[in-house]
């Protein structure tokens, strides 16, 4: 159900009390902002379940506004939170700048290489790197290869959920990764394994097992390094521990390796 009032749009500030305009809200509603909702709905005014709702929230917006954040009280709040924006974005920036430039352009090498050699690529990680994995195998798989007119063999050992649960469920969550890398993996294939803390188990597990069948293998890691730097035989360090901003730019890295392909297609010809 659509609300058409529920726009807000702010005339500004004055003395110690906000000034708030609505947008096209009808008179109904603005008489029961200036009352109590038991006194609306004892008058007939709300009706309804979902009027009662939608008043509901009116009602006790305008309460908060009105007695909640008088004498200027938000101004501390939004100050400090503009400060805490900025020095985000400063810390955001010097995780991008951290980036290795040469060891990205290694990595492209290897996903050339591996196109044309018709390799497999195996992606994975944890969480918001699982994400990252899922993102990295659609854009190299689909736009990339597109571009070049040469599918990449790229899978994502994320996205298979019946197979994911069935190995953690069965054997342990260490083995998720491993466990599929066993049934495909083959010498001279591709593995490319994302992590902040470099430690992930299941991670490390299926560098482990690559490394000993002969896979290329790449981990792109936060500063910790973690034993998944010391097994892969290329690491890839962001020079921050924050999650968030090394999922940025590992992320960044993902996306550099996948358009020097869509906006150089003769890298795969």
């Amino acid at each position: 159900m659509r609300c058409p009032w529920a726009r807000w749009n702010w005339r500004g500030c004055s003395g110690s009390s906000i000034s708030l305009r609505l947008v096209a809200v009808p008179a109904t509603l603005r008489v029961v902002g200036q009352m109590s909702l038991r006194d609306a709905t004892s008058q007939g005014l709300v009706r309804t379940t979902a009027s009662r709702r939608l008043t509901l929230l009116l009602f006790y917006s305008l309460r908060r506004l009105r007695f909640g954040l008088t004498n200027h009280a938000w101004q501390p709040i939004i100050g400090g939170m503009n400060q805490w924006i900025t020095d985000y974005i400063k810390a955001q920036q010097a995780a991008h700048q951290s980036i290795p430039v040469a060891a990205v352009a290694q990595l492209i090498e290897k996903l050339r290489m591996a196109l044309k050699e018709d390799r497999q690529i195996f992606v994975f990680g944890n969480g918001g790197s699982a994400a990252n994995a899922s993102h990295f195998a659609t854009d190299l798989g689909k736009l990339a290869s597109d571009k070049v007119g040469k599918r990449f063999r790229v899978l994502s050992l994320n996205d298979n959920v019946g197979w994911l649960t069935a190995l953690a469920n069965d054997y342990a969550y260490e083995d998720v990764f491993v466990g599929q890398l066993q049934n495909y993996g083959k010498a001279g294939d591709l593995v490319l394994a994302l992590s902040v803390s470099g430690n992930s188990p299941n991670c490390v597990k299926a560098l482990e097992w690559a490394k000993k069948n002969g896979l290329h293998t790449v981990a792109l890691v936060g500063a910790k390094r973690g034993r998944m730097a010391e097994i892969a035989e290329q690491a890839i360090v962001i020079n921050d521990t924050h999650y968030g901003r090394v999922e940025d730019a590992q992320m960044g890295i993902c996306h550099m390796a996948c358009y020097a392909f869509v906006e150089k297609p003769a890298l795969g010809r």
